[in-house]
């Protein structure tokens, strides 16, 4: 059997001075002292700002609408660039120089180059609320929350797909110590995503715990990905 592999990409990177980076491209003579700390400086810098309002229209009912994410970033230090461009047919799988060319076609070759920008995540989103409890006038067991939103991103930056969501989530709180949470998405760059969570008030401390992705549990070896989340937060 052959397995043909074609390399077509190209890849900018940007690095801060304090990683001491070294590329593969640069001569062996070329040393970076690395000096990584908290507060490191930037590969880049850039503007963001967000626009957005919202509106109750009654007690029960409420509009929101956003722009996120309007800005880009300039990355001017550490840049550098990879290309590939090239094919290779491989015909066995245990041959160490075949596998060495298929890394190179990957890879590709690198070069320094001009400082870039890029976008960020720009999208546009709309919303709508429902209190439940306000509707039916406390004939309601605790209060509940739904919400209806679209998202529409304007670019394919990394969390952002211009394929619209949908998403339909409800916070439910049968008393003023718990809160149970729970959503799906339909759309965007997770295709699916079933989303659920806990909430207790402790008094001074509230604890929080979801997970993303919650249908991946069902789906097997057919599963992308999970996400789990605990956070606490003191309150006075």
């Amino acid at each position: 059997y052959n397995i043909g592999v074609n390399g077509d990409s190209r890849m900018l990177i940007a690095a801060s001075p304090d990683f001491g980076m070294v590329y593969d491209f640069e001569d062996d003579t070329v040393e970076r002292e690395s000096n990584v700390g908290l507060f490191n400086s930037p590969a880049g810098v850039g503007f963001a700002t967000d626009l957005g309002f919202y509106a109750e229209l009654n007690k029960a009912w409420s509009i929101a609408f956003a722009l996120t994410d309007l800005g880009s970033i300039n990355w001017n230090e550490g840049t550098a660039e990879y290309s590939s461009n090239g094919s290779l047919i491989l015909d066995d799988v245990t041959d160490e120089t075949l596998v060495d060319s298929l890394v190179d076609v990957i890879t590709g070759e690198g070069k320094y180059t001009d400082a870039f920008s890029t976008p960020l995540s720009t999208a546009m989103k709309i919303g709508v609320g429902f209190k439940v409890e306000k509707y039916f006038k406390g004939n309601f067991p605790g209060e509940m929350l739904i919400e209806l939103n679209y998202h529409q991103g304007f670019n394919n930056m990394p969390a952002n797909s211009t394929i619209p969501r949908f998403s339909l989530g409800a916070e439910w709180m049968p008393s003023n110590w718990f809160r149970l949470r729970s959503g799906i998405s339909v759309g965007g760059y997770d295709d699916f995503n079933w989303a659920f969570g806990l909430g207790f008030d402790a008094g001074i401390v509230d604890f929080d715990l979801a997970t993303a992705y919650t249908n991946s549990y069902f789906n097997g070896n057919s599963a992308k990905r999970i996400g789990l989340a605990i956070s606490s937060r003191w309150t006075f």
